[in-house]
């Protein structure tokens, strides 16, 4: 018998979080699950991407803690009787956990967690609300190790109801560079050298993605004498657009940065660098983003925050470093002048990270 999973999600805004719940309602078997999607929003610029054959019911809030919805999702349980809910983080499982009240739910409740550290006291305050509302039906799947551990000892939660589940990444799609010919033209349409040292960067402009620290990284390489000089491509946009534009005024670093906005298919441009890196101070989890670079065959400097170290292998695929401008711009050199194997990385993703991998193990809790 089929089971029925509704799948809660705060919206489907472009994100990590976001591409990974689409990617594994699509992926997942029809035969062996019947599947329903519920958002909390209509801002839904993902929901183009689902499968056509996957209802989805949109529910709107005037603001984040309008309630109204419950009502709404409270008659859907009723009606569709799933055997799981699969909530995309805590801001769901709180919405549910009101619609549910008072219903007599047996149902399985799974919070798909994607956050470690958050980067205020507010947020702090309220997922340590959220998991006071876990029951005895609830479990808890976190992306990484580090994850999971850190909310045991921060937030006081029973070490039983974790199972941890990696990200994964369609590798079929995230491949080395067909041709050295694609790897040029994007460097020539940014004006980058075809000889010169790339780093990219594909993440949006918030504060604790940590951009500031990136630029004075390059500016601290690209200052000392006879360095050889290193291009940063940013792939992105948001809030911290101006403060990354002033800053690259400030440190004189207009030939060597090239913004390149918000872009539809990344790959060109991780097909033009030499190695991918996130500065990032908080939020980052398990990033998919690195991943995907990796499936392409490019290694990663990364922060040692959440479980980058779970995915990195220091010497084999890339180094990891502090979010201090000194320590990124270190690891940095290192990656310049450090000779990695594209075929190995890709196989690295191919054996510990794929998207197929990441649903067949989903696809067995699921059916536990």
């Amino acid at each position: 018998m089929k089971k029925k999973i509704l799948f809660l999600a705060p919206g489907l805004v472009v994100g990590g979080a976001e591409k990974f719940l689409v990617s594994l309602m699509n992926r997942l078997d029809k035969e062996q699950f019947d599947i329903v999607l519920a958002v909390l929003s209509d801002n839904n610029p993902l929901l183009n991407q689902v499968e056509s054959g996957i209802p989805v019911k949109v529910y709107s809030r005037k603001s984040k803690f309008d309630v109204s919805p419950i009502f709404e999702l409270r008659s859907l349980l009723k009606e569709i009787k799933p055997d799981i809910v699969f909530c995309l983080g805590l801001f769901p499982f709180f919405f549910l956990q009101l619609a549910s009240f008072l219903i007599g739910s047996t149902f399985r409740k799974l919070i798909s967690y994607h956050s470690t550290v958050y980067h205020t006291k507010k947020d702090d305050r309220l997922a340590r609300m959220y998991f006071k509302m876990i029951d005895k039906y609830t479990h808890v799947i976190p992306v990484s190790e580090n994850q999971r551990e850190y909310t045991i000892d921060r937030f006081g939660v029973p070490s039983n109801i974790f199972t941890t589940i990696h990200n994964g990444v369609d590798v079929d799609f995230w491949t080395n560079c067909p041709s050295q010919t694609i790897r040029e033209e994007t460097r020539l349409k940014y004006d980058i050298p075809l000889d010169a040292k790339v780093v990219v960067q594909t993440a949006a402009f918030r504060p604790e993605k940590n951009h500031v620290a990136a630029l004075k990284a390059l500016h601290v390489i690209n200052t000392k004498e006879n360095a050889e000089k290193l291009y940063l491509l940013l792939v992105g946009d948001g809030q911290c657009r101006k403060l990354i534009e002033d800053t690259i005024d400030e440190l004189k670093l207009q030939p060597y940065v090239r913004l390149a906005g918000i872009q539809r298919d990344v790959r060109p441009f991780y097909w033009c660098a030499d190695f991918f890196s996130l500065t990032s101070y908080s939020i980052e989890t398990f990033s998919i983003a690195a991943l995907e670079a990796m499936s392409t065959g490019l290694p990663c400097a990364l922060t040692d925050i959440g479980g980058a170290n779970e995915m990195i292998v220091s010497g084999k695929n890339g180094l990891l470093c502090s979010p201090d401008y000194q320590s990124i711009a270190e690891v940095w050199e290192q990656m310049m002048n450090t000779s990695y194997n594209p075929i190995d990385i890709r196989s690295y993703i191919q054996s510990r990270f794929s998207e197929k991998g990441m649903v067949d193990a989903y696809t067995r809790f699921f059916k536990s």
